[in-house]
């Protein structure tokens, strides 16, 4: 048996491997492939007068915060950005709503919009943009940049899942958010922080943000399901087979040789 077969096999699953991984991760976050929307995207946002309109009042990370609910919302929607502040933020803040999404949804997703390369969208310093060329026929007022403010880490849990292509439904409350600072913010953190949401879609430029506090949050229609499963499956099978890799090298190379020699 030609003794080099293994390591030729070796090579050839690390390489189909990292192929199925590159791929899988290139194509699990590309929106411009989700092909069916979900009818329920076609709707405005719901937003009537806050049930309650008490603050709500907490500590977390050396800051005071106080949530103020102004209307209910209930928002359908596409992903087509998202940015987790809490990467390369200097902000304890950041921790309260450290997700943003851009969201499309009416008209803009019915007739996939989406799929246009005239069309881009980019998310930075809290906001995000959009630009297109030609006649597209994108509504300004049937997309967002929304900050998600999160309660606990069970909700977290659940919002950190969410990709970008994925079709999600959130409800919750349209808030403002104050925070001060406890004691000595630091050379690169605010001691107050006033954060009004917007409560209108037809707003721009800055201010022109919804603040949700979100109550529950459900994936309608998963994005990119094959591509998904490709990324996993890579990503897992490189980890197993580079363990299994350096076990192998250290009972061939670092135990002691089992053939030695006795003296009687």
């Amino acid at each position: 048996m030609d003794r080099s077969l293994p390591r030729k096999i070796n090579r050839l699953a690390f390489a189909i491997l990292i192929l199925l991984f590159i791929f899988g991760y290139v194509s699990k976050d590309n929106y411009r492939q989700v092909d069916e929307i979900h009818p329920d995207l076609y709707q405005e946002p719901i937003q009537t007068e806050a049930i309650n309109k008490t603050p709500i009042l907490f500590e977390r990370d050396g800051y005071h915060y106080e949530i103020t609910p102004l209307y209910e919302y209930e928002l359908n929607a596409f992903i087509v950005s998202r940015r987790d502040y809490r990467r390369f933020s200097l902000k304890r803040t950041d921790n309260l709503y450290p997700l943003d999404l851009c969201l499309l949804w009416g008209g803009n997703v019915k007739n996939k919009l989406y799929q246009s390369k005239k069309l881009s969208f980019q998310q930075d310093s809290r906001q995000s943009s959009w630009r297109w060329y030609g006649d597209l026929g994108f509504n300004n007022s049937q997309a967002a940049n929304v900050h998600l403010v999160v309660e606990n880490d069970s909700m977290q849990n659940r919002l950190d899942k969410l990709q970008v292509g994925d079709q999600i439904k959130i409800t919750g409350q349209l808030v403002n958010v104050k925070a001060e600072s406890l004691g000595d913010p630091g050379s690169y953190e605010p001691s107050e922080v006033q954060l009004n949401t917007s409560t209108t879609r037809s707003d721009a430029g800055p201010g022109a943000c919804e603040i949700i506090n979100v109550k529950s949050v459900e994936v309608l229609k998963k994005a990119n399901l094959p591509a998904n499963s490709l990324f996993k499956f890579g990503y897992f099978s490189l980890i197993l087979l580079v363990i299994s890799n350096i076990v192998v090298f250290m009972a061939t190379t670092l135990m002691p040789s089992l053939d030695t020699d006795r003296t009687d």
